[in-house]
């Protein structure tokens, strides 16, 4: 997985990191589904896909945001791809990229806005 990028804006960090998640499950909706099937008809896949899996670089990056000792914050960092993944998969609907970034980025915003209040 890639690591978190990190430089004195860590919303454009974070940025960096959901932005091109939300363009590939927009480009390649089936490419999750597909990886799961593939997961369940072969064992040795699902090992090496478990084993190489972490969110630890997009926990890091949202930590930057709202606290590394942020109750939500494993949370979130689940929910970022997951919604992602929903949206893709399973809504009707076209994605927008761009503005599934923004709302991302919005919600992850407002619950450190929430946590400084």
């Amino acid at each position: 997985m890639p690591e978190a990028p990190v430089t004195d804006d860590p919303v454009a960090d974070l940025r960096a990191i959901v932005a091109p998640r939300c363009i590939s499950s927009a480009e390649k909706p089936d490419l999750v589904p597909g990886l799961i099937s593939a997961m369940r008809s072969d064992v040795g896949i699902e090992k090496v896909v478990k084993e190489g899996y972490s969110h630890e670089y997009m926990r890091n990056a949202i930590a930057r945001i709202i606290g590394d000792d942020h109750p939500h914050l494993d949370l979130l960092s689940e929910l970022t791809p997951a919604i992602t993944l929903l949206r893709s998969s399973f809504t009707p609907e076209s994605i927008d990229p761009q503005a599934m970034t923004d709302e991302i980025i919005s919600l992850i915003q407002s619950v450190a806005k929430d946590t400084s209040s």
